[in-house]
C-alpha cells in the first residue's frame, strides 16, 4: 500500500482496520477529481471517493413575521419558556 500511495501522490491520514478504509491527503497539488479518477482506475483499489470539507461563509437570519404555520402552535405554552420563538 505504501508504494501505491506514494506512486499516486498521497499521504495516509487515517486507517480503519474494522472497515479497511484509508483516509488519504493529496500531496501533488492536483485537482481532487483527477486523483480520484486515477485511484478508481487502479486494479488494487475497490472504490475511491472525495472527502470534501464545506464551510459556511455567511448566514442571513430573517425572523418569521407570522410565526410557525402549525395550527396547534398557540396551545404550546412551553415554547416561550425555552425561548423557542427566537430560535
Amino acid at each position: 500500500m505504501e508504494s501505491l500511495k506514494a506512486g499516486l501522490g498521497m499521504e495516509q491520514l487515517r486507517f480503519s482496520p474494522q472497515s479497511g478504509l484509508y483516509l488519504l491527503r493529496i500531496t501533488t497539488g492536483e485537482p481532487v477529481e483527477a486523483v480520484v479518477a486515477r485511484f478508481r482506475a487502479h486494479p488494487f483499489v475497490e472504490f475511491a471517493e472525495p472527502n470534501y470539507l464545506l464551510y459556511l461563509d455567511a448566514v442571513e437570519i430573517r425572523p418569521s413575521l407570522n410565526g410557525p404555520n402549525d395550527p396547534a402552535y398557540p396551545s404550546q405554552w412551553h415554547y416561550a419558556s425555552v425561548n423557542l420563538p427566537a430560535a
